[in-house]
């Protein structure tokens, strides 16, 4: 999703983005982690950097999926997204495998989350601006 704007006047970067296109702090930040604030048609320069994780060909059950979220059945013993100490095997990497694997430019954004020994539904949102509007 490509949101555009364009400021009819002169101010910080930040103040427009919070005050103009009411995006949250949260917001913000994930779009700059992800290279997806463009200025003039520029990435704007980043001062983070994201430890990201990769894709992996995990079976999926898909519950539902539109071009806004994805629901699945998450199983009992899985992480839903990755951490430090395991950075691979989670539902947050068998997603990203199924957008890679589908050509969907899609980020990883778990609306809901479950425990590791808890089973059920986990609803992804495909964007950050889509998540932060579920939030």
């Amino acid at each position: 999703m490509i949101l555009s704007h364009l400021c009819t006047r002169e101010a910080p970067l930040l103040s427009i983005l919070r005050r103009e296109l009411a995006l949250s702090s949260g917001l913000v930040k994930r779009l700059k982690w992800q290279d997806a604030l463009l200025l003039n048609g520029v990435p704007v320069d980043l001062s983070a950097t994201v430890v990201g994780y990769s894709g992996e060909d995990v079976p999926l059950n898909i519950l539902y999926e539109d071009d806004c979220c994805l629901a699945v059945d998450k199983p009992r013993g899985m992480l839903v997204h990755p951490s430090p100490r395991r950075n691979s095997g989670t539902l947050a990497n068998a997603v990203l495998g199924y957008y890679q694997r589908t050509g969907q430019a899609c980020g990883v954004h778990p609306v809901t989350r479950l425990d590791r020994d808890t089973f059920g539904v986990v609803l992804f949102a495909k964007n950050a601006y889509i998540h932060e509007k579920f939030c």
